[in-house]
C-alpha cells in the first residue's frame, strides 16, 4: 500500500529564500521609486521649461500679432484714403458729366424753343396772311357778285335795246322800201304803206333812246 504526499511544513532554508526574495522585491521597488522620482523631477523640469517655451510663444505671438494688427490697420486706412480719393474723384467726373449733359439739354431745350418759337410765328405770319388773302379774296368776291348783278342788269338792258334796235331795223327796212316804192313809182297804194309803216314805227318802239336829236 503507497504513502499519500501532502504539503510539507515549510523549512528554516524555504523561509529564509522567501525573505530573501521579500528583500529582493523591496529593494526592486525602491529603485524604481527612486528611479520615478529622478523622472518626476525630470518631468517637472520639463514642464516648467515647456511652461517657459509656451509663455516665450505666448508673448512672441502676442507681438506679432500686434504687430500684424497694426500693420493691417495702416493698410486698412491707407485702402480707405486711396477708396476716398477715388471717390470723390469718381463724384467729381460724374458731376462734370452730368452738368455738361443738363447744360446740354438746357442748350437743346432752349434751341428746340427757339425754333418753336420761330416755327409759331412762321404759323401766325401764314395764318395771317391766309385769312388776309381770304378776306381779300371775299371781298373781291361779293364785288364781283355786284359787278355781276350789276352786268347782268345792264346785259340785259342792252339785250332789250338789241332787241329793240332789231325791231326797229326790221320795221325801217319794210317802211324804207314802201317809201321808196311810193317815191319811185309815185303810186298811192306804196305811199300809204309807207304812212302806215312809219306810224306802226312810231307807235310801236316809240323814240330811239340813241337819237340824241330827239
Amino acid at each position: 500500500m503507497a504513502k499519500k504526499t501532502g504539503p510539507q511544513p515549510a523549512t528554516k532554508g524555504d523561509i529564509a529564500a522567501v525573505k530573501g526574495d521579500i528583500a529582493a522585491v523591496k529593494g526592486d521597488i525602491a529603485a524604481v521609486r527612486s528611479e520615478l522620482a529622478e523622472v518626476r523631477t525630470e518631468l517637472k523640469g520639463d514642464v516648467a521649461a515647456v511652461r517657459s517655451e509656451l509663455a516665450e510663444v505666448r508673448t512672441e505671438l502676442k507681438g506679432d500679432l500686434a504687430a500684424v494688427k497694426s500693420e493691417l490697420k495702416g493698410e486698412i486706412v491707407a485702402v480707405k484714403t486711396d477708396l476716398r480719393a477715388e471717390i470723390a474723384a469718381i463724384k467729381t467726373e460724374l458731376n462734370q458729366k452730368i452738368e455738361r449733359v443738363y447744360l446740354s439739354q438746357v442748350q437743346a431745350d432752349s434751341r428746340l424753343e427757339q425754333k418753336m418759337d420761330k416755327m409759331m410765328d412762321k404759323m401766325d405770319t401764314l395764318y395771317s396772311n391766309t385769312m388776309s388773302s381770304y378776306e381779300k379774296t371775299v371781298l373781291k368776291g361779293e364785288k364781283y357778285d355786284q359787278k355781276a348783278v350789276t352786268h347782268g342788269g345792264i346785259l340785259i338792258d342792252h339785250e332789250e335795246k338789241l332787241s329793240n334796235h332789231e325791231t326797229r331795223i326790221t320795221l325801217l327796212e319794210g317802211t324804207g322800201k314802201a317809201f321808196f316804192n311810193a317815191q319811185r313809182y309815185g303810186c298811192g297804194r306804196y305811199a300809204g304803206a309807207a304812212g302806215q309803216g312809219l306810224g306802226l314805227h312810231a307807235a310801236l318802239i316809240g323814240p330811239d333812246p340813241y337819237d340824241t336829236a330827239l
